[in-house]
Formats: C-alpha cells, sequence, structure tokens
C-alpha cells in the first residue's frame, strides 16, 4: 500500500507521470494535474486535487474500481476507500455504445458513521468537496415514457406513446403496478430490442397494466420506467453500498449530472438509514450550487 502522486498531465497508464509508477489496487492516487483514464484501474482510493482533473476517455468504455480494504493504513486518511474530488471530474461517454463507471466494491456497511463536514476512511463513496467540480453526463435517453396502449398479462412487447426515448437492447425496465389491488406487482424486465417505438422484452411481462382513469375522467395509459444510463456510480450489490454527496462547495461551481445511473447507494446499519449518506446528496454549500439542475437520473436498488 502506497501513496502515487501525479505530478504532470497525461494519460493515467503512463508510469512517467506518477511517483512511484502506476497505482496498483493496494494504493491510494493522488492527482494533481490533468490526467485521462485510458484504462479501467483498480485502486485503494483516489483524490483530484484542486489543480488536477480526471476525465474518462470518451472514446472507451472505463471503470474506476475504489476497492475498500478494512482498516487501510493511515498513510493519506481520508482519501482510503474513497473518490474526493476537489478538482474535476468529467464522465462523458462520446455515444450510447460506451459507458463510464465508478465501482466501489468491499464496502462494509458496518463501518459507516455518518454526519459531518469531512471525508471519512469509515465512509466509503464519492465525494465533490471544496471547489471539486463534477460532469456527469451520460447519452441522452428518457428515464420514463408512457405507452401508447394498456399492456396486458404476458405481453411479449409493448409501444410507447412517443419517440426520441434512446432506449437500448439490454436497457433495465420496470413497469409500475397500475390494477387496483397490485401495489407489490411490479414487472422488472430487460429489452431484448426496440423497433422504433416498439420495445420487445427478453421475457413475457407477468402481470396486467391497464390504464388508469382519474377522478376527473382523464385516461391515461400505464408508465415503463429505464433504469439503465451510461455513466454509472455503483456499490457492488444491495448489502455492499456506498454513497455519493456534494458538500462544502465554498465557490460557486457548475455541476453538470444528467444522465446518469446510481445503483447500490445508501448504506444501512444495523437495518437503519446513516445519517447524510444517501445515494446523492447535496449538502452546506449556501448559494454555490445555484442553477444545478439534476436531469434524467436513476436510483435504484
Amino acid at each position: 500500500m502506497a501513496v502515487k502522486t501525479c505530478i504532470r498531465c497525461g494519460v493515467w497508464s503512463d508510469a512517467n507521470i506518477w511517483s512511484g509508477g502506476v497505482p496498483g489496487t493496494t494504493d491510494q492516487a493522488i492527482i494533481q494535474a490533468p490526467v485521462t483514464l485510458d484504462t479501467s484501474p483498480t485502486v485503494n482510493g483516489v483524490q483530484i486535487d484542486s489543480n488536477g482533473s480526471l476525465t474518462f476517455d470518451p472514446s472507451a468504455s472505463r471503470t474506476l474500481t475504489i476497492d475498500v480494504i478494512a482498516g487501510a493504513g493511515p498513510t493519506t486518511p481520508p482519501v482510503n476507500n474513497n473518490l474526493i474530488n476537489k478538482g474535476r471530474l468529467v464522465m462523458q461517454p462520446a455515444n450510447a455504445t460506451i459507458t463510464h463507471q465508478i465501482l466501489f466494491t468491499n464496502v462494509d456497511e458496518t463501518t459507516y458513521v455518518g454526519g459531518g463536514m469531512a471525508p471519512l476512511a469509515t465512509d466509503p463513496g464519492f465525494w465533490t468537496v471544496d471547489n471539486g467540480q463534477a460532469v456527469l453526463q451520460g447519452t441522452s435517453s428518457k428515464s420514463w415514457q408512457r405507452t401508447q396502449a394498456e399492456i396486458p398479462a404476458n405481453a411479449p412487447s409493448f409501444t410507447l406513446s412517443a419517440g426520441g426515448h434512446g432506449w437500448k437492447a439490454g436497457d433495465a425496465i420496470v413497469l409500475p403496478p397500475t390494477a387496483p389491488g397490485t401495489a407489490t406487482q411490479y414487472d422488472e424486465r430487460t429489452i431484448q430490442s426496440v423497433s422504433g417505438n416498439v420495445i420487445t422484452v427478453t421475457a413475457a411481462i407477468t402481470n396486467a397494466h391497464p390504464e388508469v382513469v382519474l377522478p376527473n375522467g382523464q385516461t391515461i395509459m400505464p408508465e415503463v420506467l429505464n433504469m439503465t444510463k451510461n455513466v454509472k456510480i455503483k456499490g457492488a450489490d444491495a448489502t455492499h453500498r456506498a454513497h455519493t454527496i456534494f458538500i462544502n462547495n465554498i465557490n460557486p461551481v457548475s455541476h453538470t449530472i444528467k444522465n446518469v445511473e446510481l445503483q447500490f447507494l445508501g448504506p444501512r446499519k444495523n437495518g437503519d438509514k446513516i445519517l447524510g449518506r444517501w445515494p446523492t446528496h447535496f449538502h452546506h454549500s449556501m448559494m454555490n450550487l445555484m442553477g444545478l439542475n439534476v436531469e434524467e437520473v436513476t436510483v435504484r436498488d
């Protein structure tokens, strides 16, 4: 376990830009210059300093994995187990076939403390602090659409009511219940193919999703949620959740948070939520986040 500091601009895989060589799986990376993520590394922690930036290669799929180490040494707390952004982080794929992802692995939710204003090695997550700026912009796709008609039980496909949705094969979708007495009957499916507005799923839809007539007489069709985005911040699974927080931005900052998928975030401890450790959280930045829009962002699991 060691601290590797980026001292000049370049690509992550270039050993010459780092003091001590390219960071390994148990190392902490300190970024003090512009760096392009041209590989998919695993490290124990990353800190982007105020004069540094980390830009995911827009032309290729990349994953930055933060592998949590229990009791990770005190070399540079709280970089251990965290991604701390005091500079600039850019995840902006060039097209829908490319995925940019931050993944936290081996999180122990029982270590979380919660609260406070500073990153903690016990509370693994993505922290944007001080003058940090985040550009998280996936390819445009609608997070939900209505269908053109009711969906019968065992339907293999359905038609959306409008185009321009940006949905594609492999996307994870959810059909919420609409019939009386079916409040828990959600259908979760994967898209098999898309032809215009016709969506075919990999397995037939179990439950019927009828139209709903509102008290004013208006009739509305079922909704379908699309949870998949090609910019992702994730924990490993539903028992190893991390978190994201934008905290104490000390100067006006223009973040971009559009078409992002947040999954397996928001840890639990003894079955309870942990203060300030939500899937995403904006805290104590006063007027410095004025005008921020969070658009087409999905949160699940």
